[in-house]
């Protein structure tokens, strides 16, 4: 499976970087109905919870704008190992569409992979369907909501200590399907001309048993130095209510970041 999102990441950047073809070839007109935008992170992360190590990170979103509609690939790889797991790599993409019905207002649907077998997840996958809002849009902020219904499925591998057996780990492999809910949050502030700073806050719930939901928080500075290089520091947490059994609810991820952006 890491083989196979590497494949794929690698393809989806190499198409990103090609793209570029769409503004040279509509420079002649005013305004041009295909907008693309690329933006591609290569990190240093210490990572704190699950995973203990000083690792490294790459990140890339890519967007396609066609009239009222938008496409978007976000894909995350992020190297990870624990002192006693050993190495096991993270892994997150989504594919996103959006299309416009009003200024302010979309309908959405996307599809979601992520992975982290240093907190007991095999794999997650999720298709989900819904709409968003812009609250707020002016000059130097803009506020945005979505909120999102699908089906997931998920497969874990608890782990519980024997402790009366020389110390020994049992391991159960899950698996579960069930209705989620996903409610995104994200506040963009452009401080000057080249500083920006971004929030975003996620909620996800198991429609089924609303004791199992996660949170996600995330923060970052950025400081253009150039209009293709930028340089970002970021900080995630990801919070589990009911974490898989053996692991720890909460893992911390602190990156510096160059970002390279088209």
């Amino acid at each position: 499976m890491s083989k196979f999102f590497g494949i794929i990441l690698s393809l989806l950047l190499l198409g990103g970087f090609s793209a570029r073809v769409f503004p040279e070839e509509t420079k002649e007109k005013k305004a041009s109905p295909v907008k693309y935008t690329s933006e591609t992170s290569l990190s240093l992360v210490l990572v704190k919870g699950n995973n203990d190590y000083l690792s490294f990170s790459l990140d890339t979103e890519q967007n396609l704008n066609i009239l009222k509609h938008r496409i978007g690939f976000k894909g995350r790889f992020i190297t990870a190992r624990a002192k006693d797991r050993g190495r096991s790599d993270i892994h997150y993409a989504h594919l996103k569409y959006d299309h416009r019905i009003r200024s302010r207002s979309w309908l959405l649907g996307y599809l979601r992979y992520e992975s982290n077998k240093q907190a007991g997840n095999n794999f997650r996958l999720a298709i989900s369907g819904g709409g968003g809002i812009t609250w707020l849009k002016g000059a130097r902020s803009e506020f945005l909501s979505e909120l999102a219904v699908g089906w997931n499925n998920e497969e874990s591998t608890k782990r519980v200590n024997m402790d009366n057996v020389g110390n020994t780990v049992w391991q159960k492999t899950i698996t579960s399907s069930f209705v989620s809910t996903i409610l995104n949050n994200k506040l963009i502030l452009n401080v000057t001309e080249t500083a920006r700073v971004v929030f975003r806050g996620t909620m996800f719930v198991n429609a089924e048993y609303w004791d199992d939901y996660r949170l996600s928080g995330y923060g970052a500075i950025y400081a253009a130095i150039s209009p293709k290089l930028a340089l970002k520091t970021s900080l995630e947490i990801l919070y589990e209510n009911i974490p898989v059994p053996g692991f720890r609810p909460t893992d911390f991820f602190l990156l510096s970041s160059l970002v390279i952006k088209i």
